[in-house]
């Protein structure tokens, strides 16, 4: 018996034994592996004065070892520049704001913007010549929740107008504002691929891509009237021209004939 506990023993133990001696090796082969990397930055290859512009002929890429680089404030990079920023910091236009030798690295607090900012933000978002416009939605008229960014939509308007001079009496009509408009944000978010999550928690707005004349139209619209959105299919991004304006005695003419196309529409699916 005695036997058998002292052999129980020695198995416990060397078990413990391996287990320390496994978790020694693999930190050592982290701490090795920590060591050996290195990271691909960007140099002058001039001495450079301030106020010189930086061009790709004014810049060189040298390897330097990962633990002797400072990581940036938001702790997502480094304070130095790596050679896979360099097309952006080339197309950005910046200047040196202060003296650099040969062979020194460039860092992010060496360049002069120009009051430009320094990463992407939301703006860049916006094609030139176009403008963002954010307009109220809710669970009926922003589609039950279900858009995403870059959603191609049209922007339905209802109003009241008055029917004629001689009659001041308010009439509602619906009409189509505008077709085919990009969806640049919902709520917040302007990435498309951080929307699975997202999408749960709901928004109570969307940004448009819109030009300058149409923003106004679309700010005109919000204030005197109630703004609905369609959902196109992605491949659809042709314009109806013959949209309509609904009002009751528009419905009340045209509901049969509304039911009639809906029907040879379903005949034609169903030979689909």
């Amino acid at each position: 018996m005695r036997n058998i506990v002292i052999f129980g023993i020695s198995i416990v133990s060397g078990l413990i034994a391996f287990f320390l001696t496994r978790s020694y090796i693999t930190q050592k082969e982290k701490e090795i592996g920590l060591l050996g990397k290195t990271v691909p930055v960007l140099v002058a290859k001039y001495p450079l004065a301030p106020g010189e512009p930086i061009t790709k002929d004014k810049l060189g890429v040298i390897s330097m070892p990962a633990r002797y680089l400072f990581r940036s404030n938001s702790g997502k990079g480094y304070q130095v520049i790596t050679s896979d920023q360099s097309s952006f910091i080339l197309r950005s236009g910046y200047r040196v704001a202060v003296p650099m030798d040969k062979g020194q690295p460039l860092r992010w607090i060496y360049l002069d913007t120009g009051g430009k900012k320094i990463g992407k933000t939301f703006s860049d978002v916006v094609p030139d010549h176009y403008r963002a416009v954010t307009i109220p939605v809710d669970q009926n008229s922003g589609v039950a929740g279900l858009l995403v960014p870059n959603d191609n939509i049209d922007i339905i308007a209802t109003f009241q107008f008055p029917q004629d001079r001689q009659n001041v009496t308010l009439a509602t009509v619906t009409m189509t504002i505008l077709q085919n408009v990009r969806l640049l944000a919902v709520g917040q978010n302007y990435r498309a691929f951080g929307m699975r999550n997202f999408r749960n928690r709901g928004y109570s707005n969307v940004t448009l891509c819109v030009t300058p004349k149409e923003a106004e139209l679309l700010v005109f619209a919000q204030q005197k009237g109630k703004l609905s959105l369609s959902l196109r299919n992605p491949q659809d991004v042709k314009f109806e021209d013959n949209t309509q304006a609904v009002e009751f005695q528009y419905l009340k003419r045209n509901v049969d004939s509304y039911l009639k196309e809906r029907k040879r529409q379903a005949a034609r699916m169903s030979l689909q």
